[in-house]
């Protein structure tokens, strides 16, 4: 299991550090209240200030839920992949015993959804991927072009930032 609670920053890569957690919400704050400053909204200054901790500690629980939720989805998208339909149908139904009432109508969705289409949904959710594939790797080879390393080093969202250059 990967280390949910590591708020240590990665290095991209080009080997490049990323900004920490902790600076990049210091550096949010210490601007939001010098703005705030000096636009004549001392109060709102003043609760910045004083919700600081709260928003680290909010900042600090989406980070982990975000990393928690991507090791799970990989797990779940190993599983069916690896998993013959049956045992999934199987898990499904037994995973579905333990909730009472729901389970007749869920049962009936599933079943109508399996039978009117779910080849046809599946098909387009191959495309989708296949053009969120194409998309990733022109991200990707527009990255590895940019001149700008400094920027995409300390970009809020740096695996994004390949995408604006090649617009």
């Amino acid at each position: 299991m990967p280390d949910i609670l590591n708020f240590e920053p990665e290095k991209t890569k080009r080997g490049y550090k990323r900004i920490a957690a902790d600076e990049k919400i210091e550096q949010m704050l210490d601007t939001a209240e010098k703005w705030a400053a000096e636009n004549g909204q001392e109060q709102v200054a003043l609760f910045l200030k004083q919700s600081e901790p709260a928003v680290r500690f909010g900042w600090k629980a989406i980070l982990v839920a975000v990393k928690l939720y991507t090791y799970l989805f990989r797990i779940v998208h190993y599983f069916y992949f690896w998993a013959p339909k049956q045992l999934l149908t199987l898990c499904f139904g037994v995973t579905l015993c333990f909730f009472g009432g729901s389970y007749v109508a869920t049962l009936a969705a599933v079943e109508a959804w399996r039978k009117l289409g779910w080849q046809h949904a599946f098909a387009e959710l191959k495309f989708l991927h296949g053009q969120f594939q194409k998309v990733q790797d022109a991200s990707a080879q527009a990255t590895s072009h940019a001149h700008f390393p400094d920027i995409l080093a300390h970009a809020p969202f740096p695996h994004t930032t390949g995408f604006f250059f090649s617009i």
